[in-house]
């Protein structure tokens, strides 16, 4: 019964469209208690069966991005990694009272999450944490801990229902550690309603528009298309004097909205220039540039004088998907009218310690052209936006196949609208200025090493302890 239940738990609020997120607190309870008191081949098993349950909720999704033989193998290495996970806390748990038991669940998981980070080709993506990204107070959290501090506390809360349910009969040895962690996740959220209700005040603001035009138009190939390039650029022109009439100042079009060959290079660079003096505004255009000895997935942002403000390169490609492409080597920043700005691309928002980089500059806001898997719209649109609040810096993405979001730095989406079946999709709206500096930008990934270095410890007194023969559980 605990696999059914933590394992549809676990799939409905653990998918990629952000519904029932909140189910997610819960999921993971009845798996701990069995965990915890049962055998460890059966705190394996039901652990696994609720995650790999959990997991299916991803498969088409992933197969539609990295075939059906990888798709499957990750989505059962996810719920074998996770057993292992809950049989170490459990470990903990059954030779610990008190904090350690309390604690070894979220530090081993938060922990863990940090780890993949660090190894994953995708980076942050697969946490648990972006399924709270719609919930405000609480991701104000990252702005001190970056993204794990909702990992922490979503499994902190798991933690202290599953040991208060299981020592019902003999609370007071627990009573300390579970209210001092019930205190702290509602200081969490109530810090979060502080800080969002600063952040009410009234900022600068800039008109921006967001531009993604009818997939029809794009290149999809890994080869450089001239005659179609040409006829996305003519598109793009009508679509960039459409939103520069209604009052945009800076406009964003995709990843890869054109090609940039060395046939085309001079023509198609004089037009976007053209453009944004004609328009008087900036561009900020996504481009597949072909032109040097090295081909880049690129952001070229021109002003509104026609000059070349930076040609960003992508740092973080997408494996199998962009081998044609050379990664890049530094962040793209530049002035907007004497304001810090700057831009990334796409899968770039998915390292937390390189966006960083943008938050040591004390942007105001950074501009995302990005292309999405259409299922992946809402994921990878709030992905991003935990960035910013990250880093205290308001984002403008414009999303082929995805969504177009205008976002504070307090992680509010002002302005969103829908390009994810391919549709042409124009969007104007204004971005806050000025940012917020955090401590997360400063001290970076102190609070993730943190719950590592906790975990590790708590595993070698519990390995030495179990040595000397204790074992102080009964249930």
């Amino acid at each position: 019964m605990a696999t059914i239940i933590s394992g549809v738990l676990l799939y409905f609020s653990n998918g990629i469209d952000g519904q029932l997120a909140a189910l997610l607190w819960f999921a993971p309870v009845p798996v701990l208690v069995v965990a915890y008191t049962d055998a460890a081949k059966v705190a394996f098993t039901v652990s696994f069966f609720a995650f790999l349950i959990g997991r299916l909720s991803w498969l088409t999704y992933l197969i539609s991005i990295m075939t059906l033989v990888p798709a499957v193998i990750y989505t059962i290495l996810i719920p074998l990694i996770s057993s292992l996970l809950v049989l170490a806390s459990r470990f903990i748990v059954r030779k610990n009272n008190g904090w350690p038991a309390v604690l070894a669940f979220p530090v081993i998981y938060t922990g863990f999450e940090f780890l993949m980070f660090a190894i994953s080709p995708d980076g942050t993506a697969g946490s648990i944490a972006y399924t709270q990204a719609d919930f405000l107070p609480l991701i104000q959290i990252v702005s001190l801990t970056g993204v794990l501090g909702i990992t922490f506390i979503l499994s902190l809360f798991s933690s202290v229902i599953s040991i208060a349910w299981i020592n019902r009969n003999h609370f007071s040895r627990y009573r300390k550690p579970l209210v001092a962690s019930v205190l702290t996740i509602i200081a969490v959220l109530v810090y979060g309603f502080i800080r969002l209700q600063a952040g009410n005040k009234s900022k600068q603001q800039l008109k921006v528009g967001l531009i993604s035009a009818d997939e029809k138009f794009h290149n999809r190939s890994n080869t450089p298309d001239t005659l179609k390039s040409k006829a996305a650029l003519n598109e793009y022109s009508k679509l960039i004097a459409k939103a520069a009439a209604s009052g945009a100042k800076l406009i964003v079009l995709p990843e890869r909205a054109i090609d940039i060959d060395k046939q085309n290079q001079s023509a198609t660079v004089s037009s976007i220039r053209e453009l944004a003096m004609q328009n008087n505004v900036y561009l900020v255009i996504g481009c597949a540039d072909y032109s040097g000895e090295k081909v880049h997935n690129s952001s070229l942002v021109v002003s509104n004088t026609g000059l070349t403000e930076v040609d960003y390169n992508k740092a973080h490609l997408i494996k199998g998907l962009e081998t044609q492409f050379n990664p890049g080597n530094s962040i793209g920043v530049f002035k907007f009218n004497k304001l810090q700005t700057g831009t990334a691309i796409c899968k770039d928002m998915d390292f937390g310690g390189y966006v960083r980089k943008y938050g040591l500059m004390q942007l105001n806001f950074l501009c995302v052209p990005a292309w999405d898997f259409t299922k992946d719209d809402w994921l990878h649109s709030r992905m991003a936006i935990l960035r910013g609040v990250e880093n205290g810096f308001s984002e403008v993405r414009t999303a082929r196949q995805g969504r177009l979001t205008i976002s504070d730095y307090y992680g509010r989406v002002v302005y969103e609208k829908n390009s994810s079946e391919g549709q042409t999709a124009l969007l104007i709206g204004n971005v806050s200025l000025g940012g917020s500096a955090t401590l997360y930008t400063r001290f970076g990934d102190w609070f993730a090493i943190a719950n590592l270095l906790t975990a590790i410890t708590l595993l070698a007194l519990t390995i030495v302890k179990s040595r000397k023969g204790s074992n102080r559980f009964a249930a």
